[in-house]
Formats: C-alpha cells, sequence, structure tokens
C-alpha cells in the first residue's frame, strides 16, 4: 500500500487531514516536541493517519 502525505501541515490541520493519510512530523528535526502537542495532533487526525517523525539533530 502507498500512502501519500507531506513534511508538516501544509495547510489547516483539519483539511489536511481530509486530503492526506500520512505525514513527516518535520519539527522533531529541530527540536522535541511537548508531549502534549503530539497528543493533541494524535487527537485532531482520523485514527488511520500515519505520522513518521523525524530524530532531532540537536541530540535533545
Amino acid at each position: 500500500m502507498i500512502r501519500a502525505g507531506t513534511c508538516g501541515f501544509c495547510k489547516g490541520h483539519a483539511k489536511y487531514y481530509q486530503d492526506f493519510d500520512a505525514m513527516e512530523v518535520q519539527q522533531t528535526f529541530y527540536r522535541i516536541l511537548r508531549e502534549q502537542t503530539l497528543e493533541r495532533w494524535r487527537k485532531e487526525s482520523p485514527g488511520a493517519t500515519i505520522a513518521c517523525m523525524g530524530a532531532t539533530r540537536t541530540g535533545g
């Protein structure tokens, strides 16, 4: 199965989730995100959304 997404949100979250079922969380490359942010995104997204997070370049 091929899934389509973009690097980060290219438009509002609600619209993004209507058009795509996957995304790369670009912000994690630059900093570690707060758990509350990730939890909010999880709650906003439909259950079938796949998120790929990059390892941080700062090391923490």
